[in-house]
């Protein structure tokens, strides 16, 4: 087995990411922060029965998008399959009565102009039982974010126990340094391309967080290991020969799931399309920081702290 010295290099590879992070940043600044979807800024959402008794529409949820964002003058349009037989279009607040208690738009609006568009374009007779339609305002809509984020942030916290209780506090420590360096290249990413936020990103996120904890993990199990058995071996050499010794396990298996999530993003529809993006963008990442950042810091983070003792 070949060892490569990636912890000479650690600056490079620290520079590297801090280059991302910064272009991030300025995409924050540009764009004037996140392009937040209508999962989190409040909207309207029109659950539709795409096959029952009386009606059948054959359509894909990209071909929906493109005609109620017609009928709405370009609106923002996410669709997404609930099964096989149902289809929830999710767009901005449209205008119309609102009843409070029954929560659904009644009465000529922009509501019935995209009813009367999907019969007309798929001819079929939409009867007022199956037009499910709900608002969700904008404060609704800010405690979804915030759940969302409460989630991320417990998932990190229940991470960085284990590891501690399996290995010890400064594997852990990098560990969760490297899932934030991840989550922040994801939302770099996010916000330099214009990118919309939704609950796609967020499950997306909490997935690259179990999969790159993952890559951490077999590295940090092989420093243990030797730890163990080259006791009069420097960190720097351990955390090289660790690294190197799951280099092929780590690339090939971020390579396999990359080409199944590449699949999904070029052949999927939109909603896919919107889940398999930052996974793409994390798994880049995440393998990036398990290979070379997080050993490196290890390293740092253990001669600092014997130094310092």
């Amino acid at each position: 087995m070949k060892q490569y010295n990636f912890t000479k290099n650690s600056k490079i590879f620290a520079i590297v990411s801090l280059v991302l992070i910064l272009a991030g940043i300025v995409g924050l600044i540009i764009n004037g922060g996140l392009n937040y979807g209508i999962d989190f800024t409040g909207g309207t959402n029109i659950q539709l029965s795409m096959k029952t008794e009386s009606y059948e529409i054959s359509a894909t949820t990209d071909e929906i998008e493109d005609l109620v964002s017609g009928v709405l003058g370009g609106a923002e349009v996410q669709a997404q399959s609930l099964g096989t037989d149902a289809i929830v279009i999710k767009t901005v607040e449209l205008g119309g009565y609102l009843d409070a208690e029954a929560e659904a738009v009644e009465g000529e609006s922009d509501v019935e102009k995209v009813f009367a568009a999907i019969e007309e374009a798929y001819g079929v007779s939409i009867p007022e039982e199956e037009r499910n339609v709900t608002t969700i305002s904008a404060s609704t809509s800010k405690k979804i974010l915030t759940d969302s984020l409460s989630a991320t942030l417990l998932a990190v916290v229940l991470m960085l126990l284990y590891i501690t209780v399996r290995f010890e506090f400064l594997s852990g420590a990098a560990a969760v340094i490297g899932l934030i360096h991840n989550i922040v290249i994801m939302i770099g990413a996010y916000a330099l391309f214009r990118l919309p936020v939704n609950n796609s990103f967020v499950a997306a996120v909490l997935t690259i967080v179990g999969y790159s904890i993952n890559n951490t993990i077999v590295i940090f199990d092989r420093v243990r290991e030797n730890v163990k058995k080259e006791r009069k071996l420097p960190y720097k050499d351990i955390a090289d020969k660790s690294v190197s010794q799951s280099l092929a396990r780590t690339i090939n298996s971020s390579i396999t799931t990359l080409l199944t999530i590449g699949m999904l993003y070029i052949m999927g529809v939109n909603s896919i399309r919107e889940f398999a993006l930052p996974i793409i963008i994390g798994i880049v990442a995440g393998t990036y920081s398990s290979i070379f950042l997080c050993a490196p810091l290890w390293v740092k983070m253990k001669s600092a702290f014997i130094k310092k003792k």
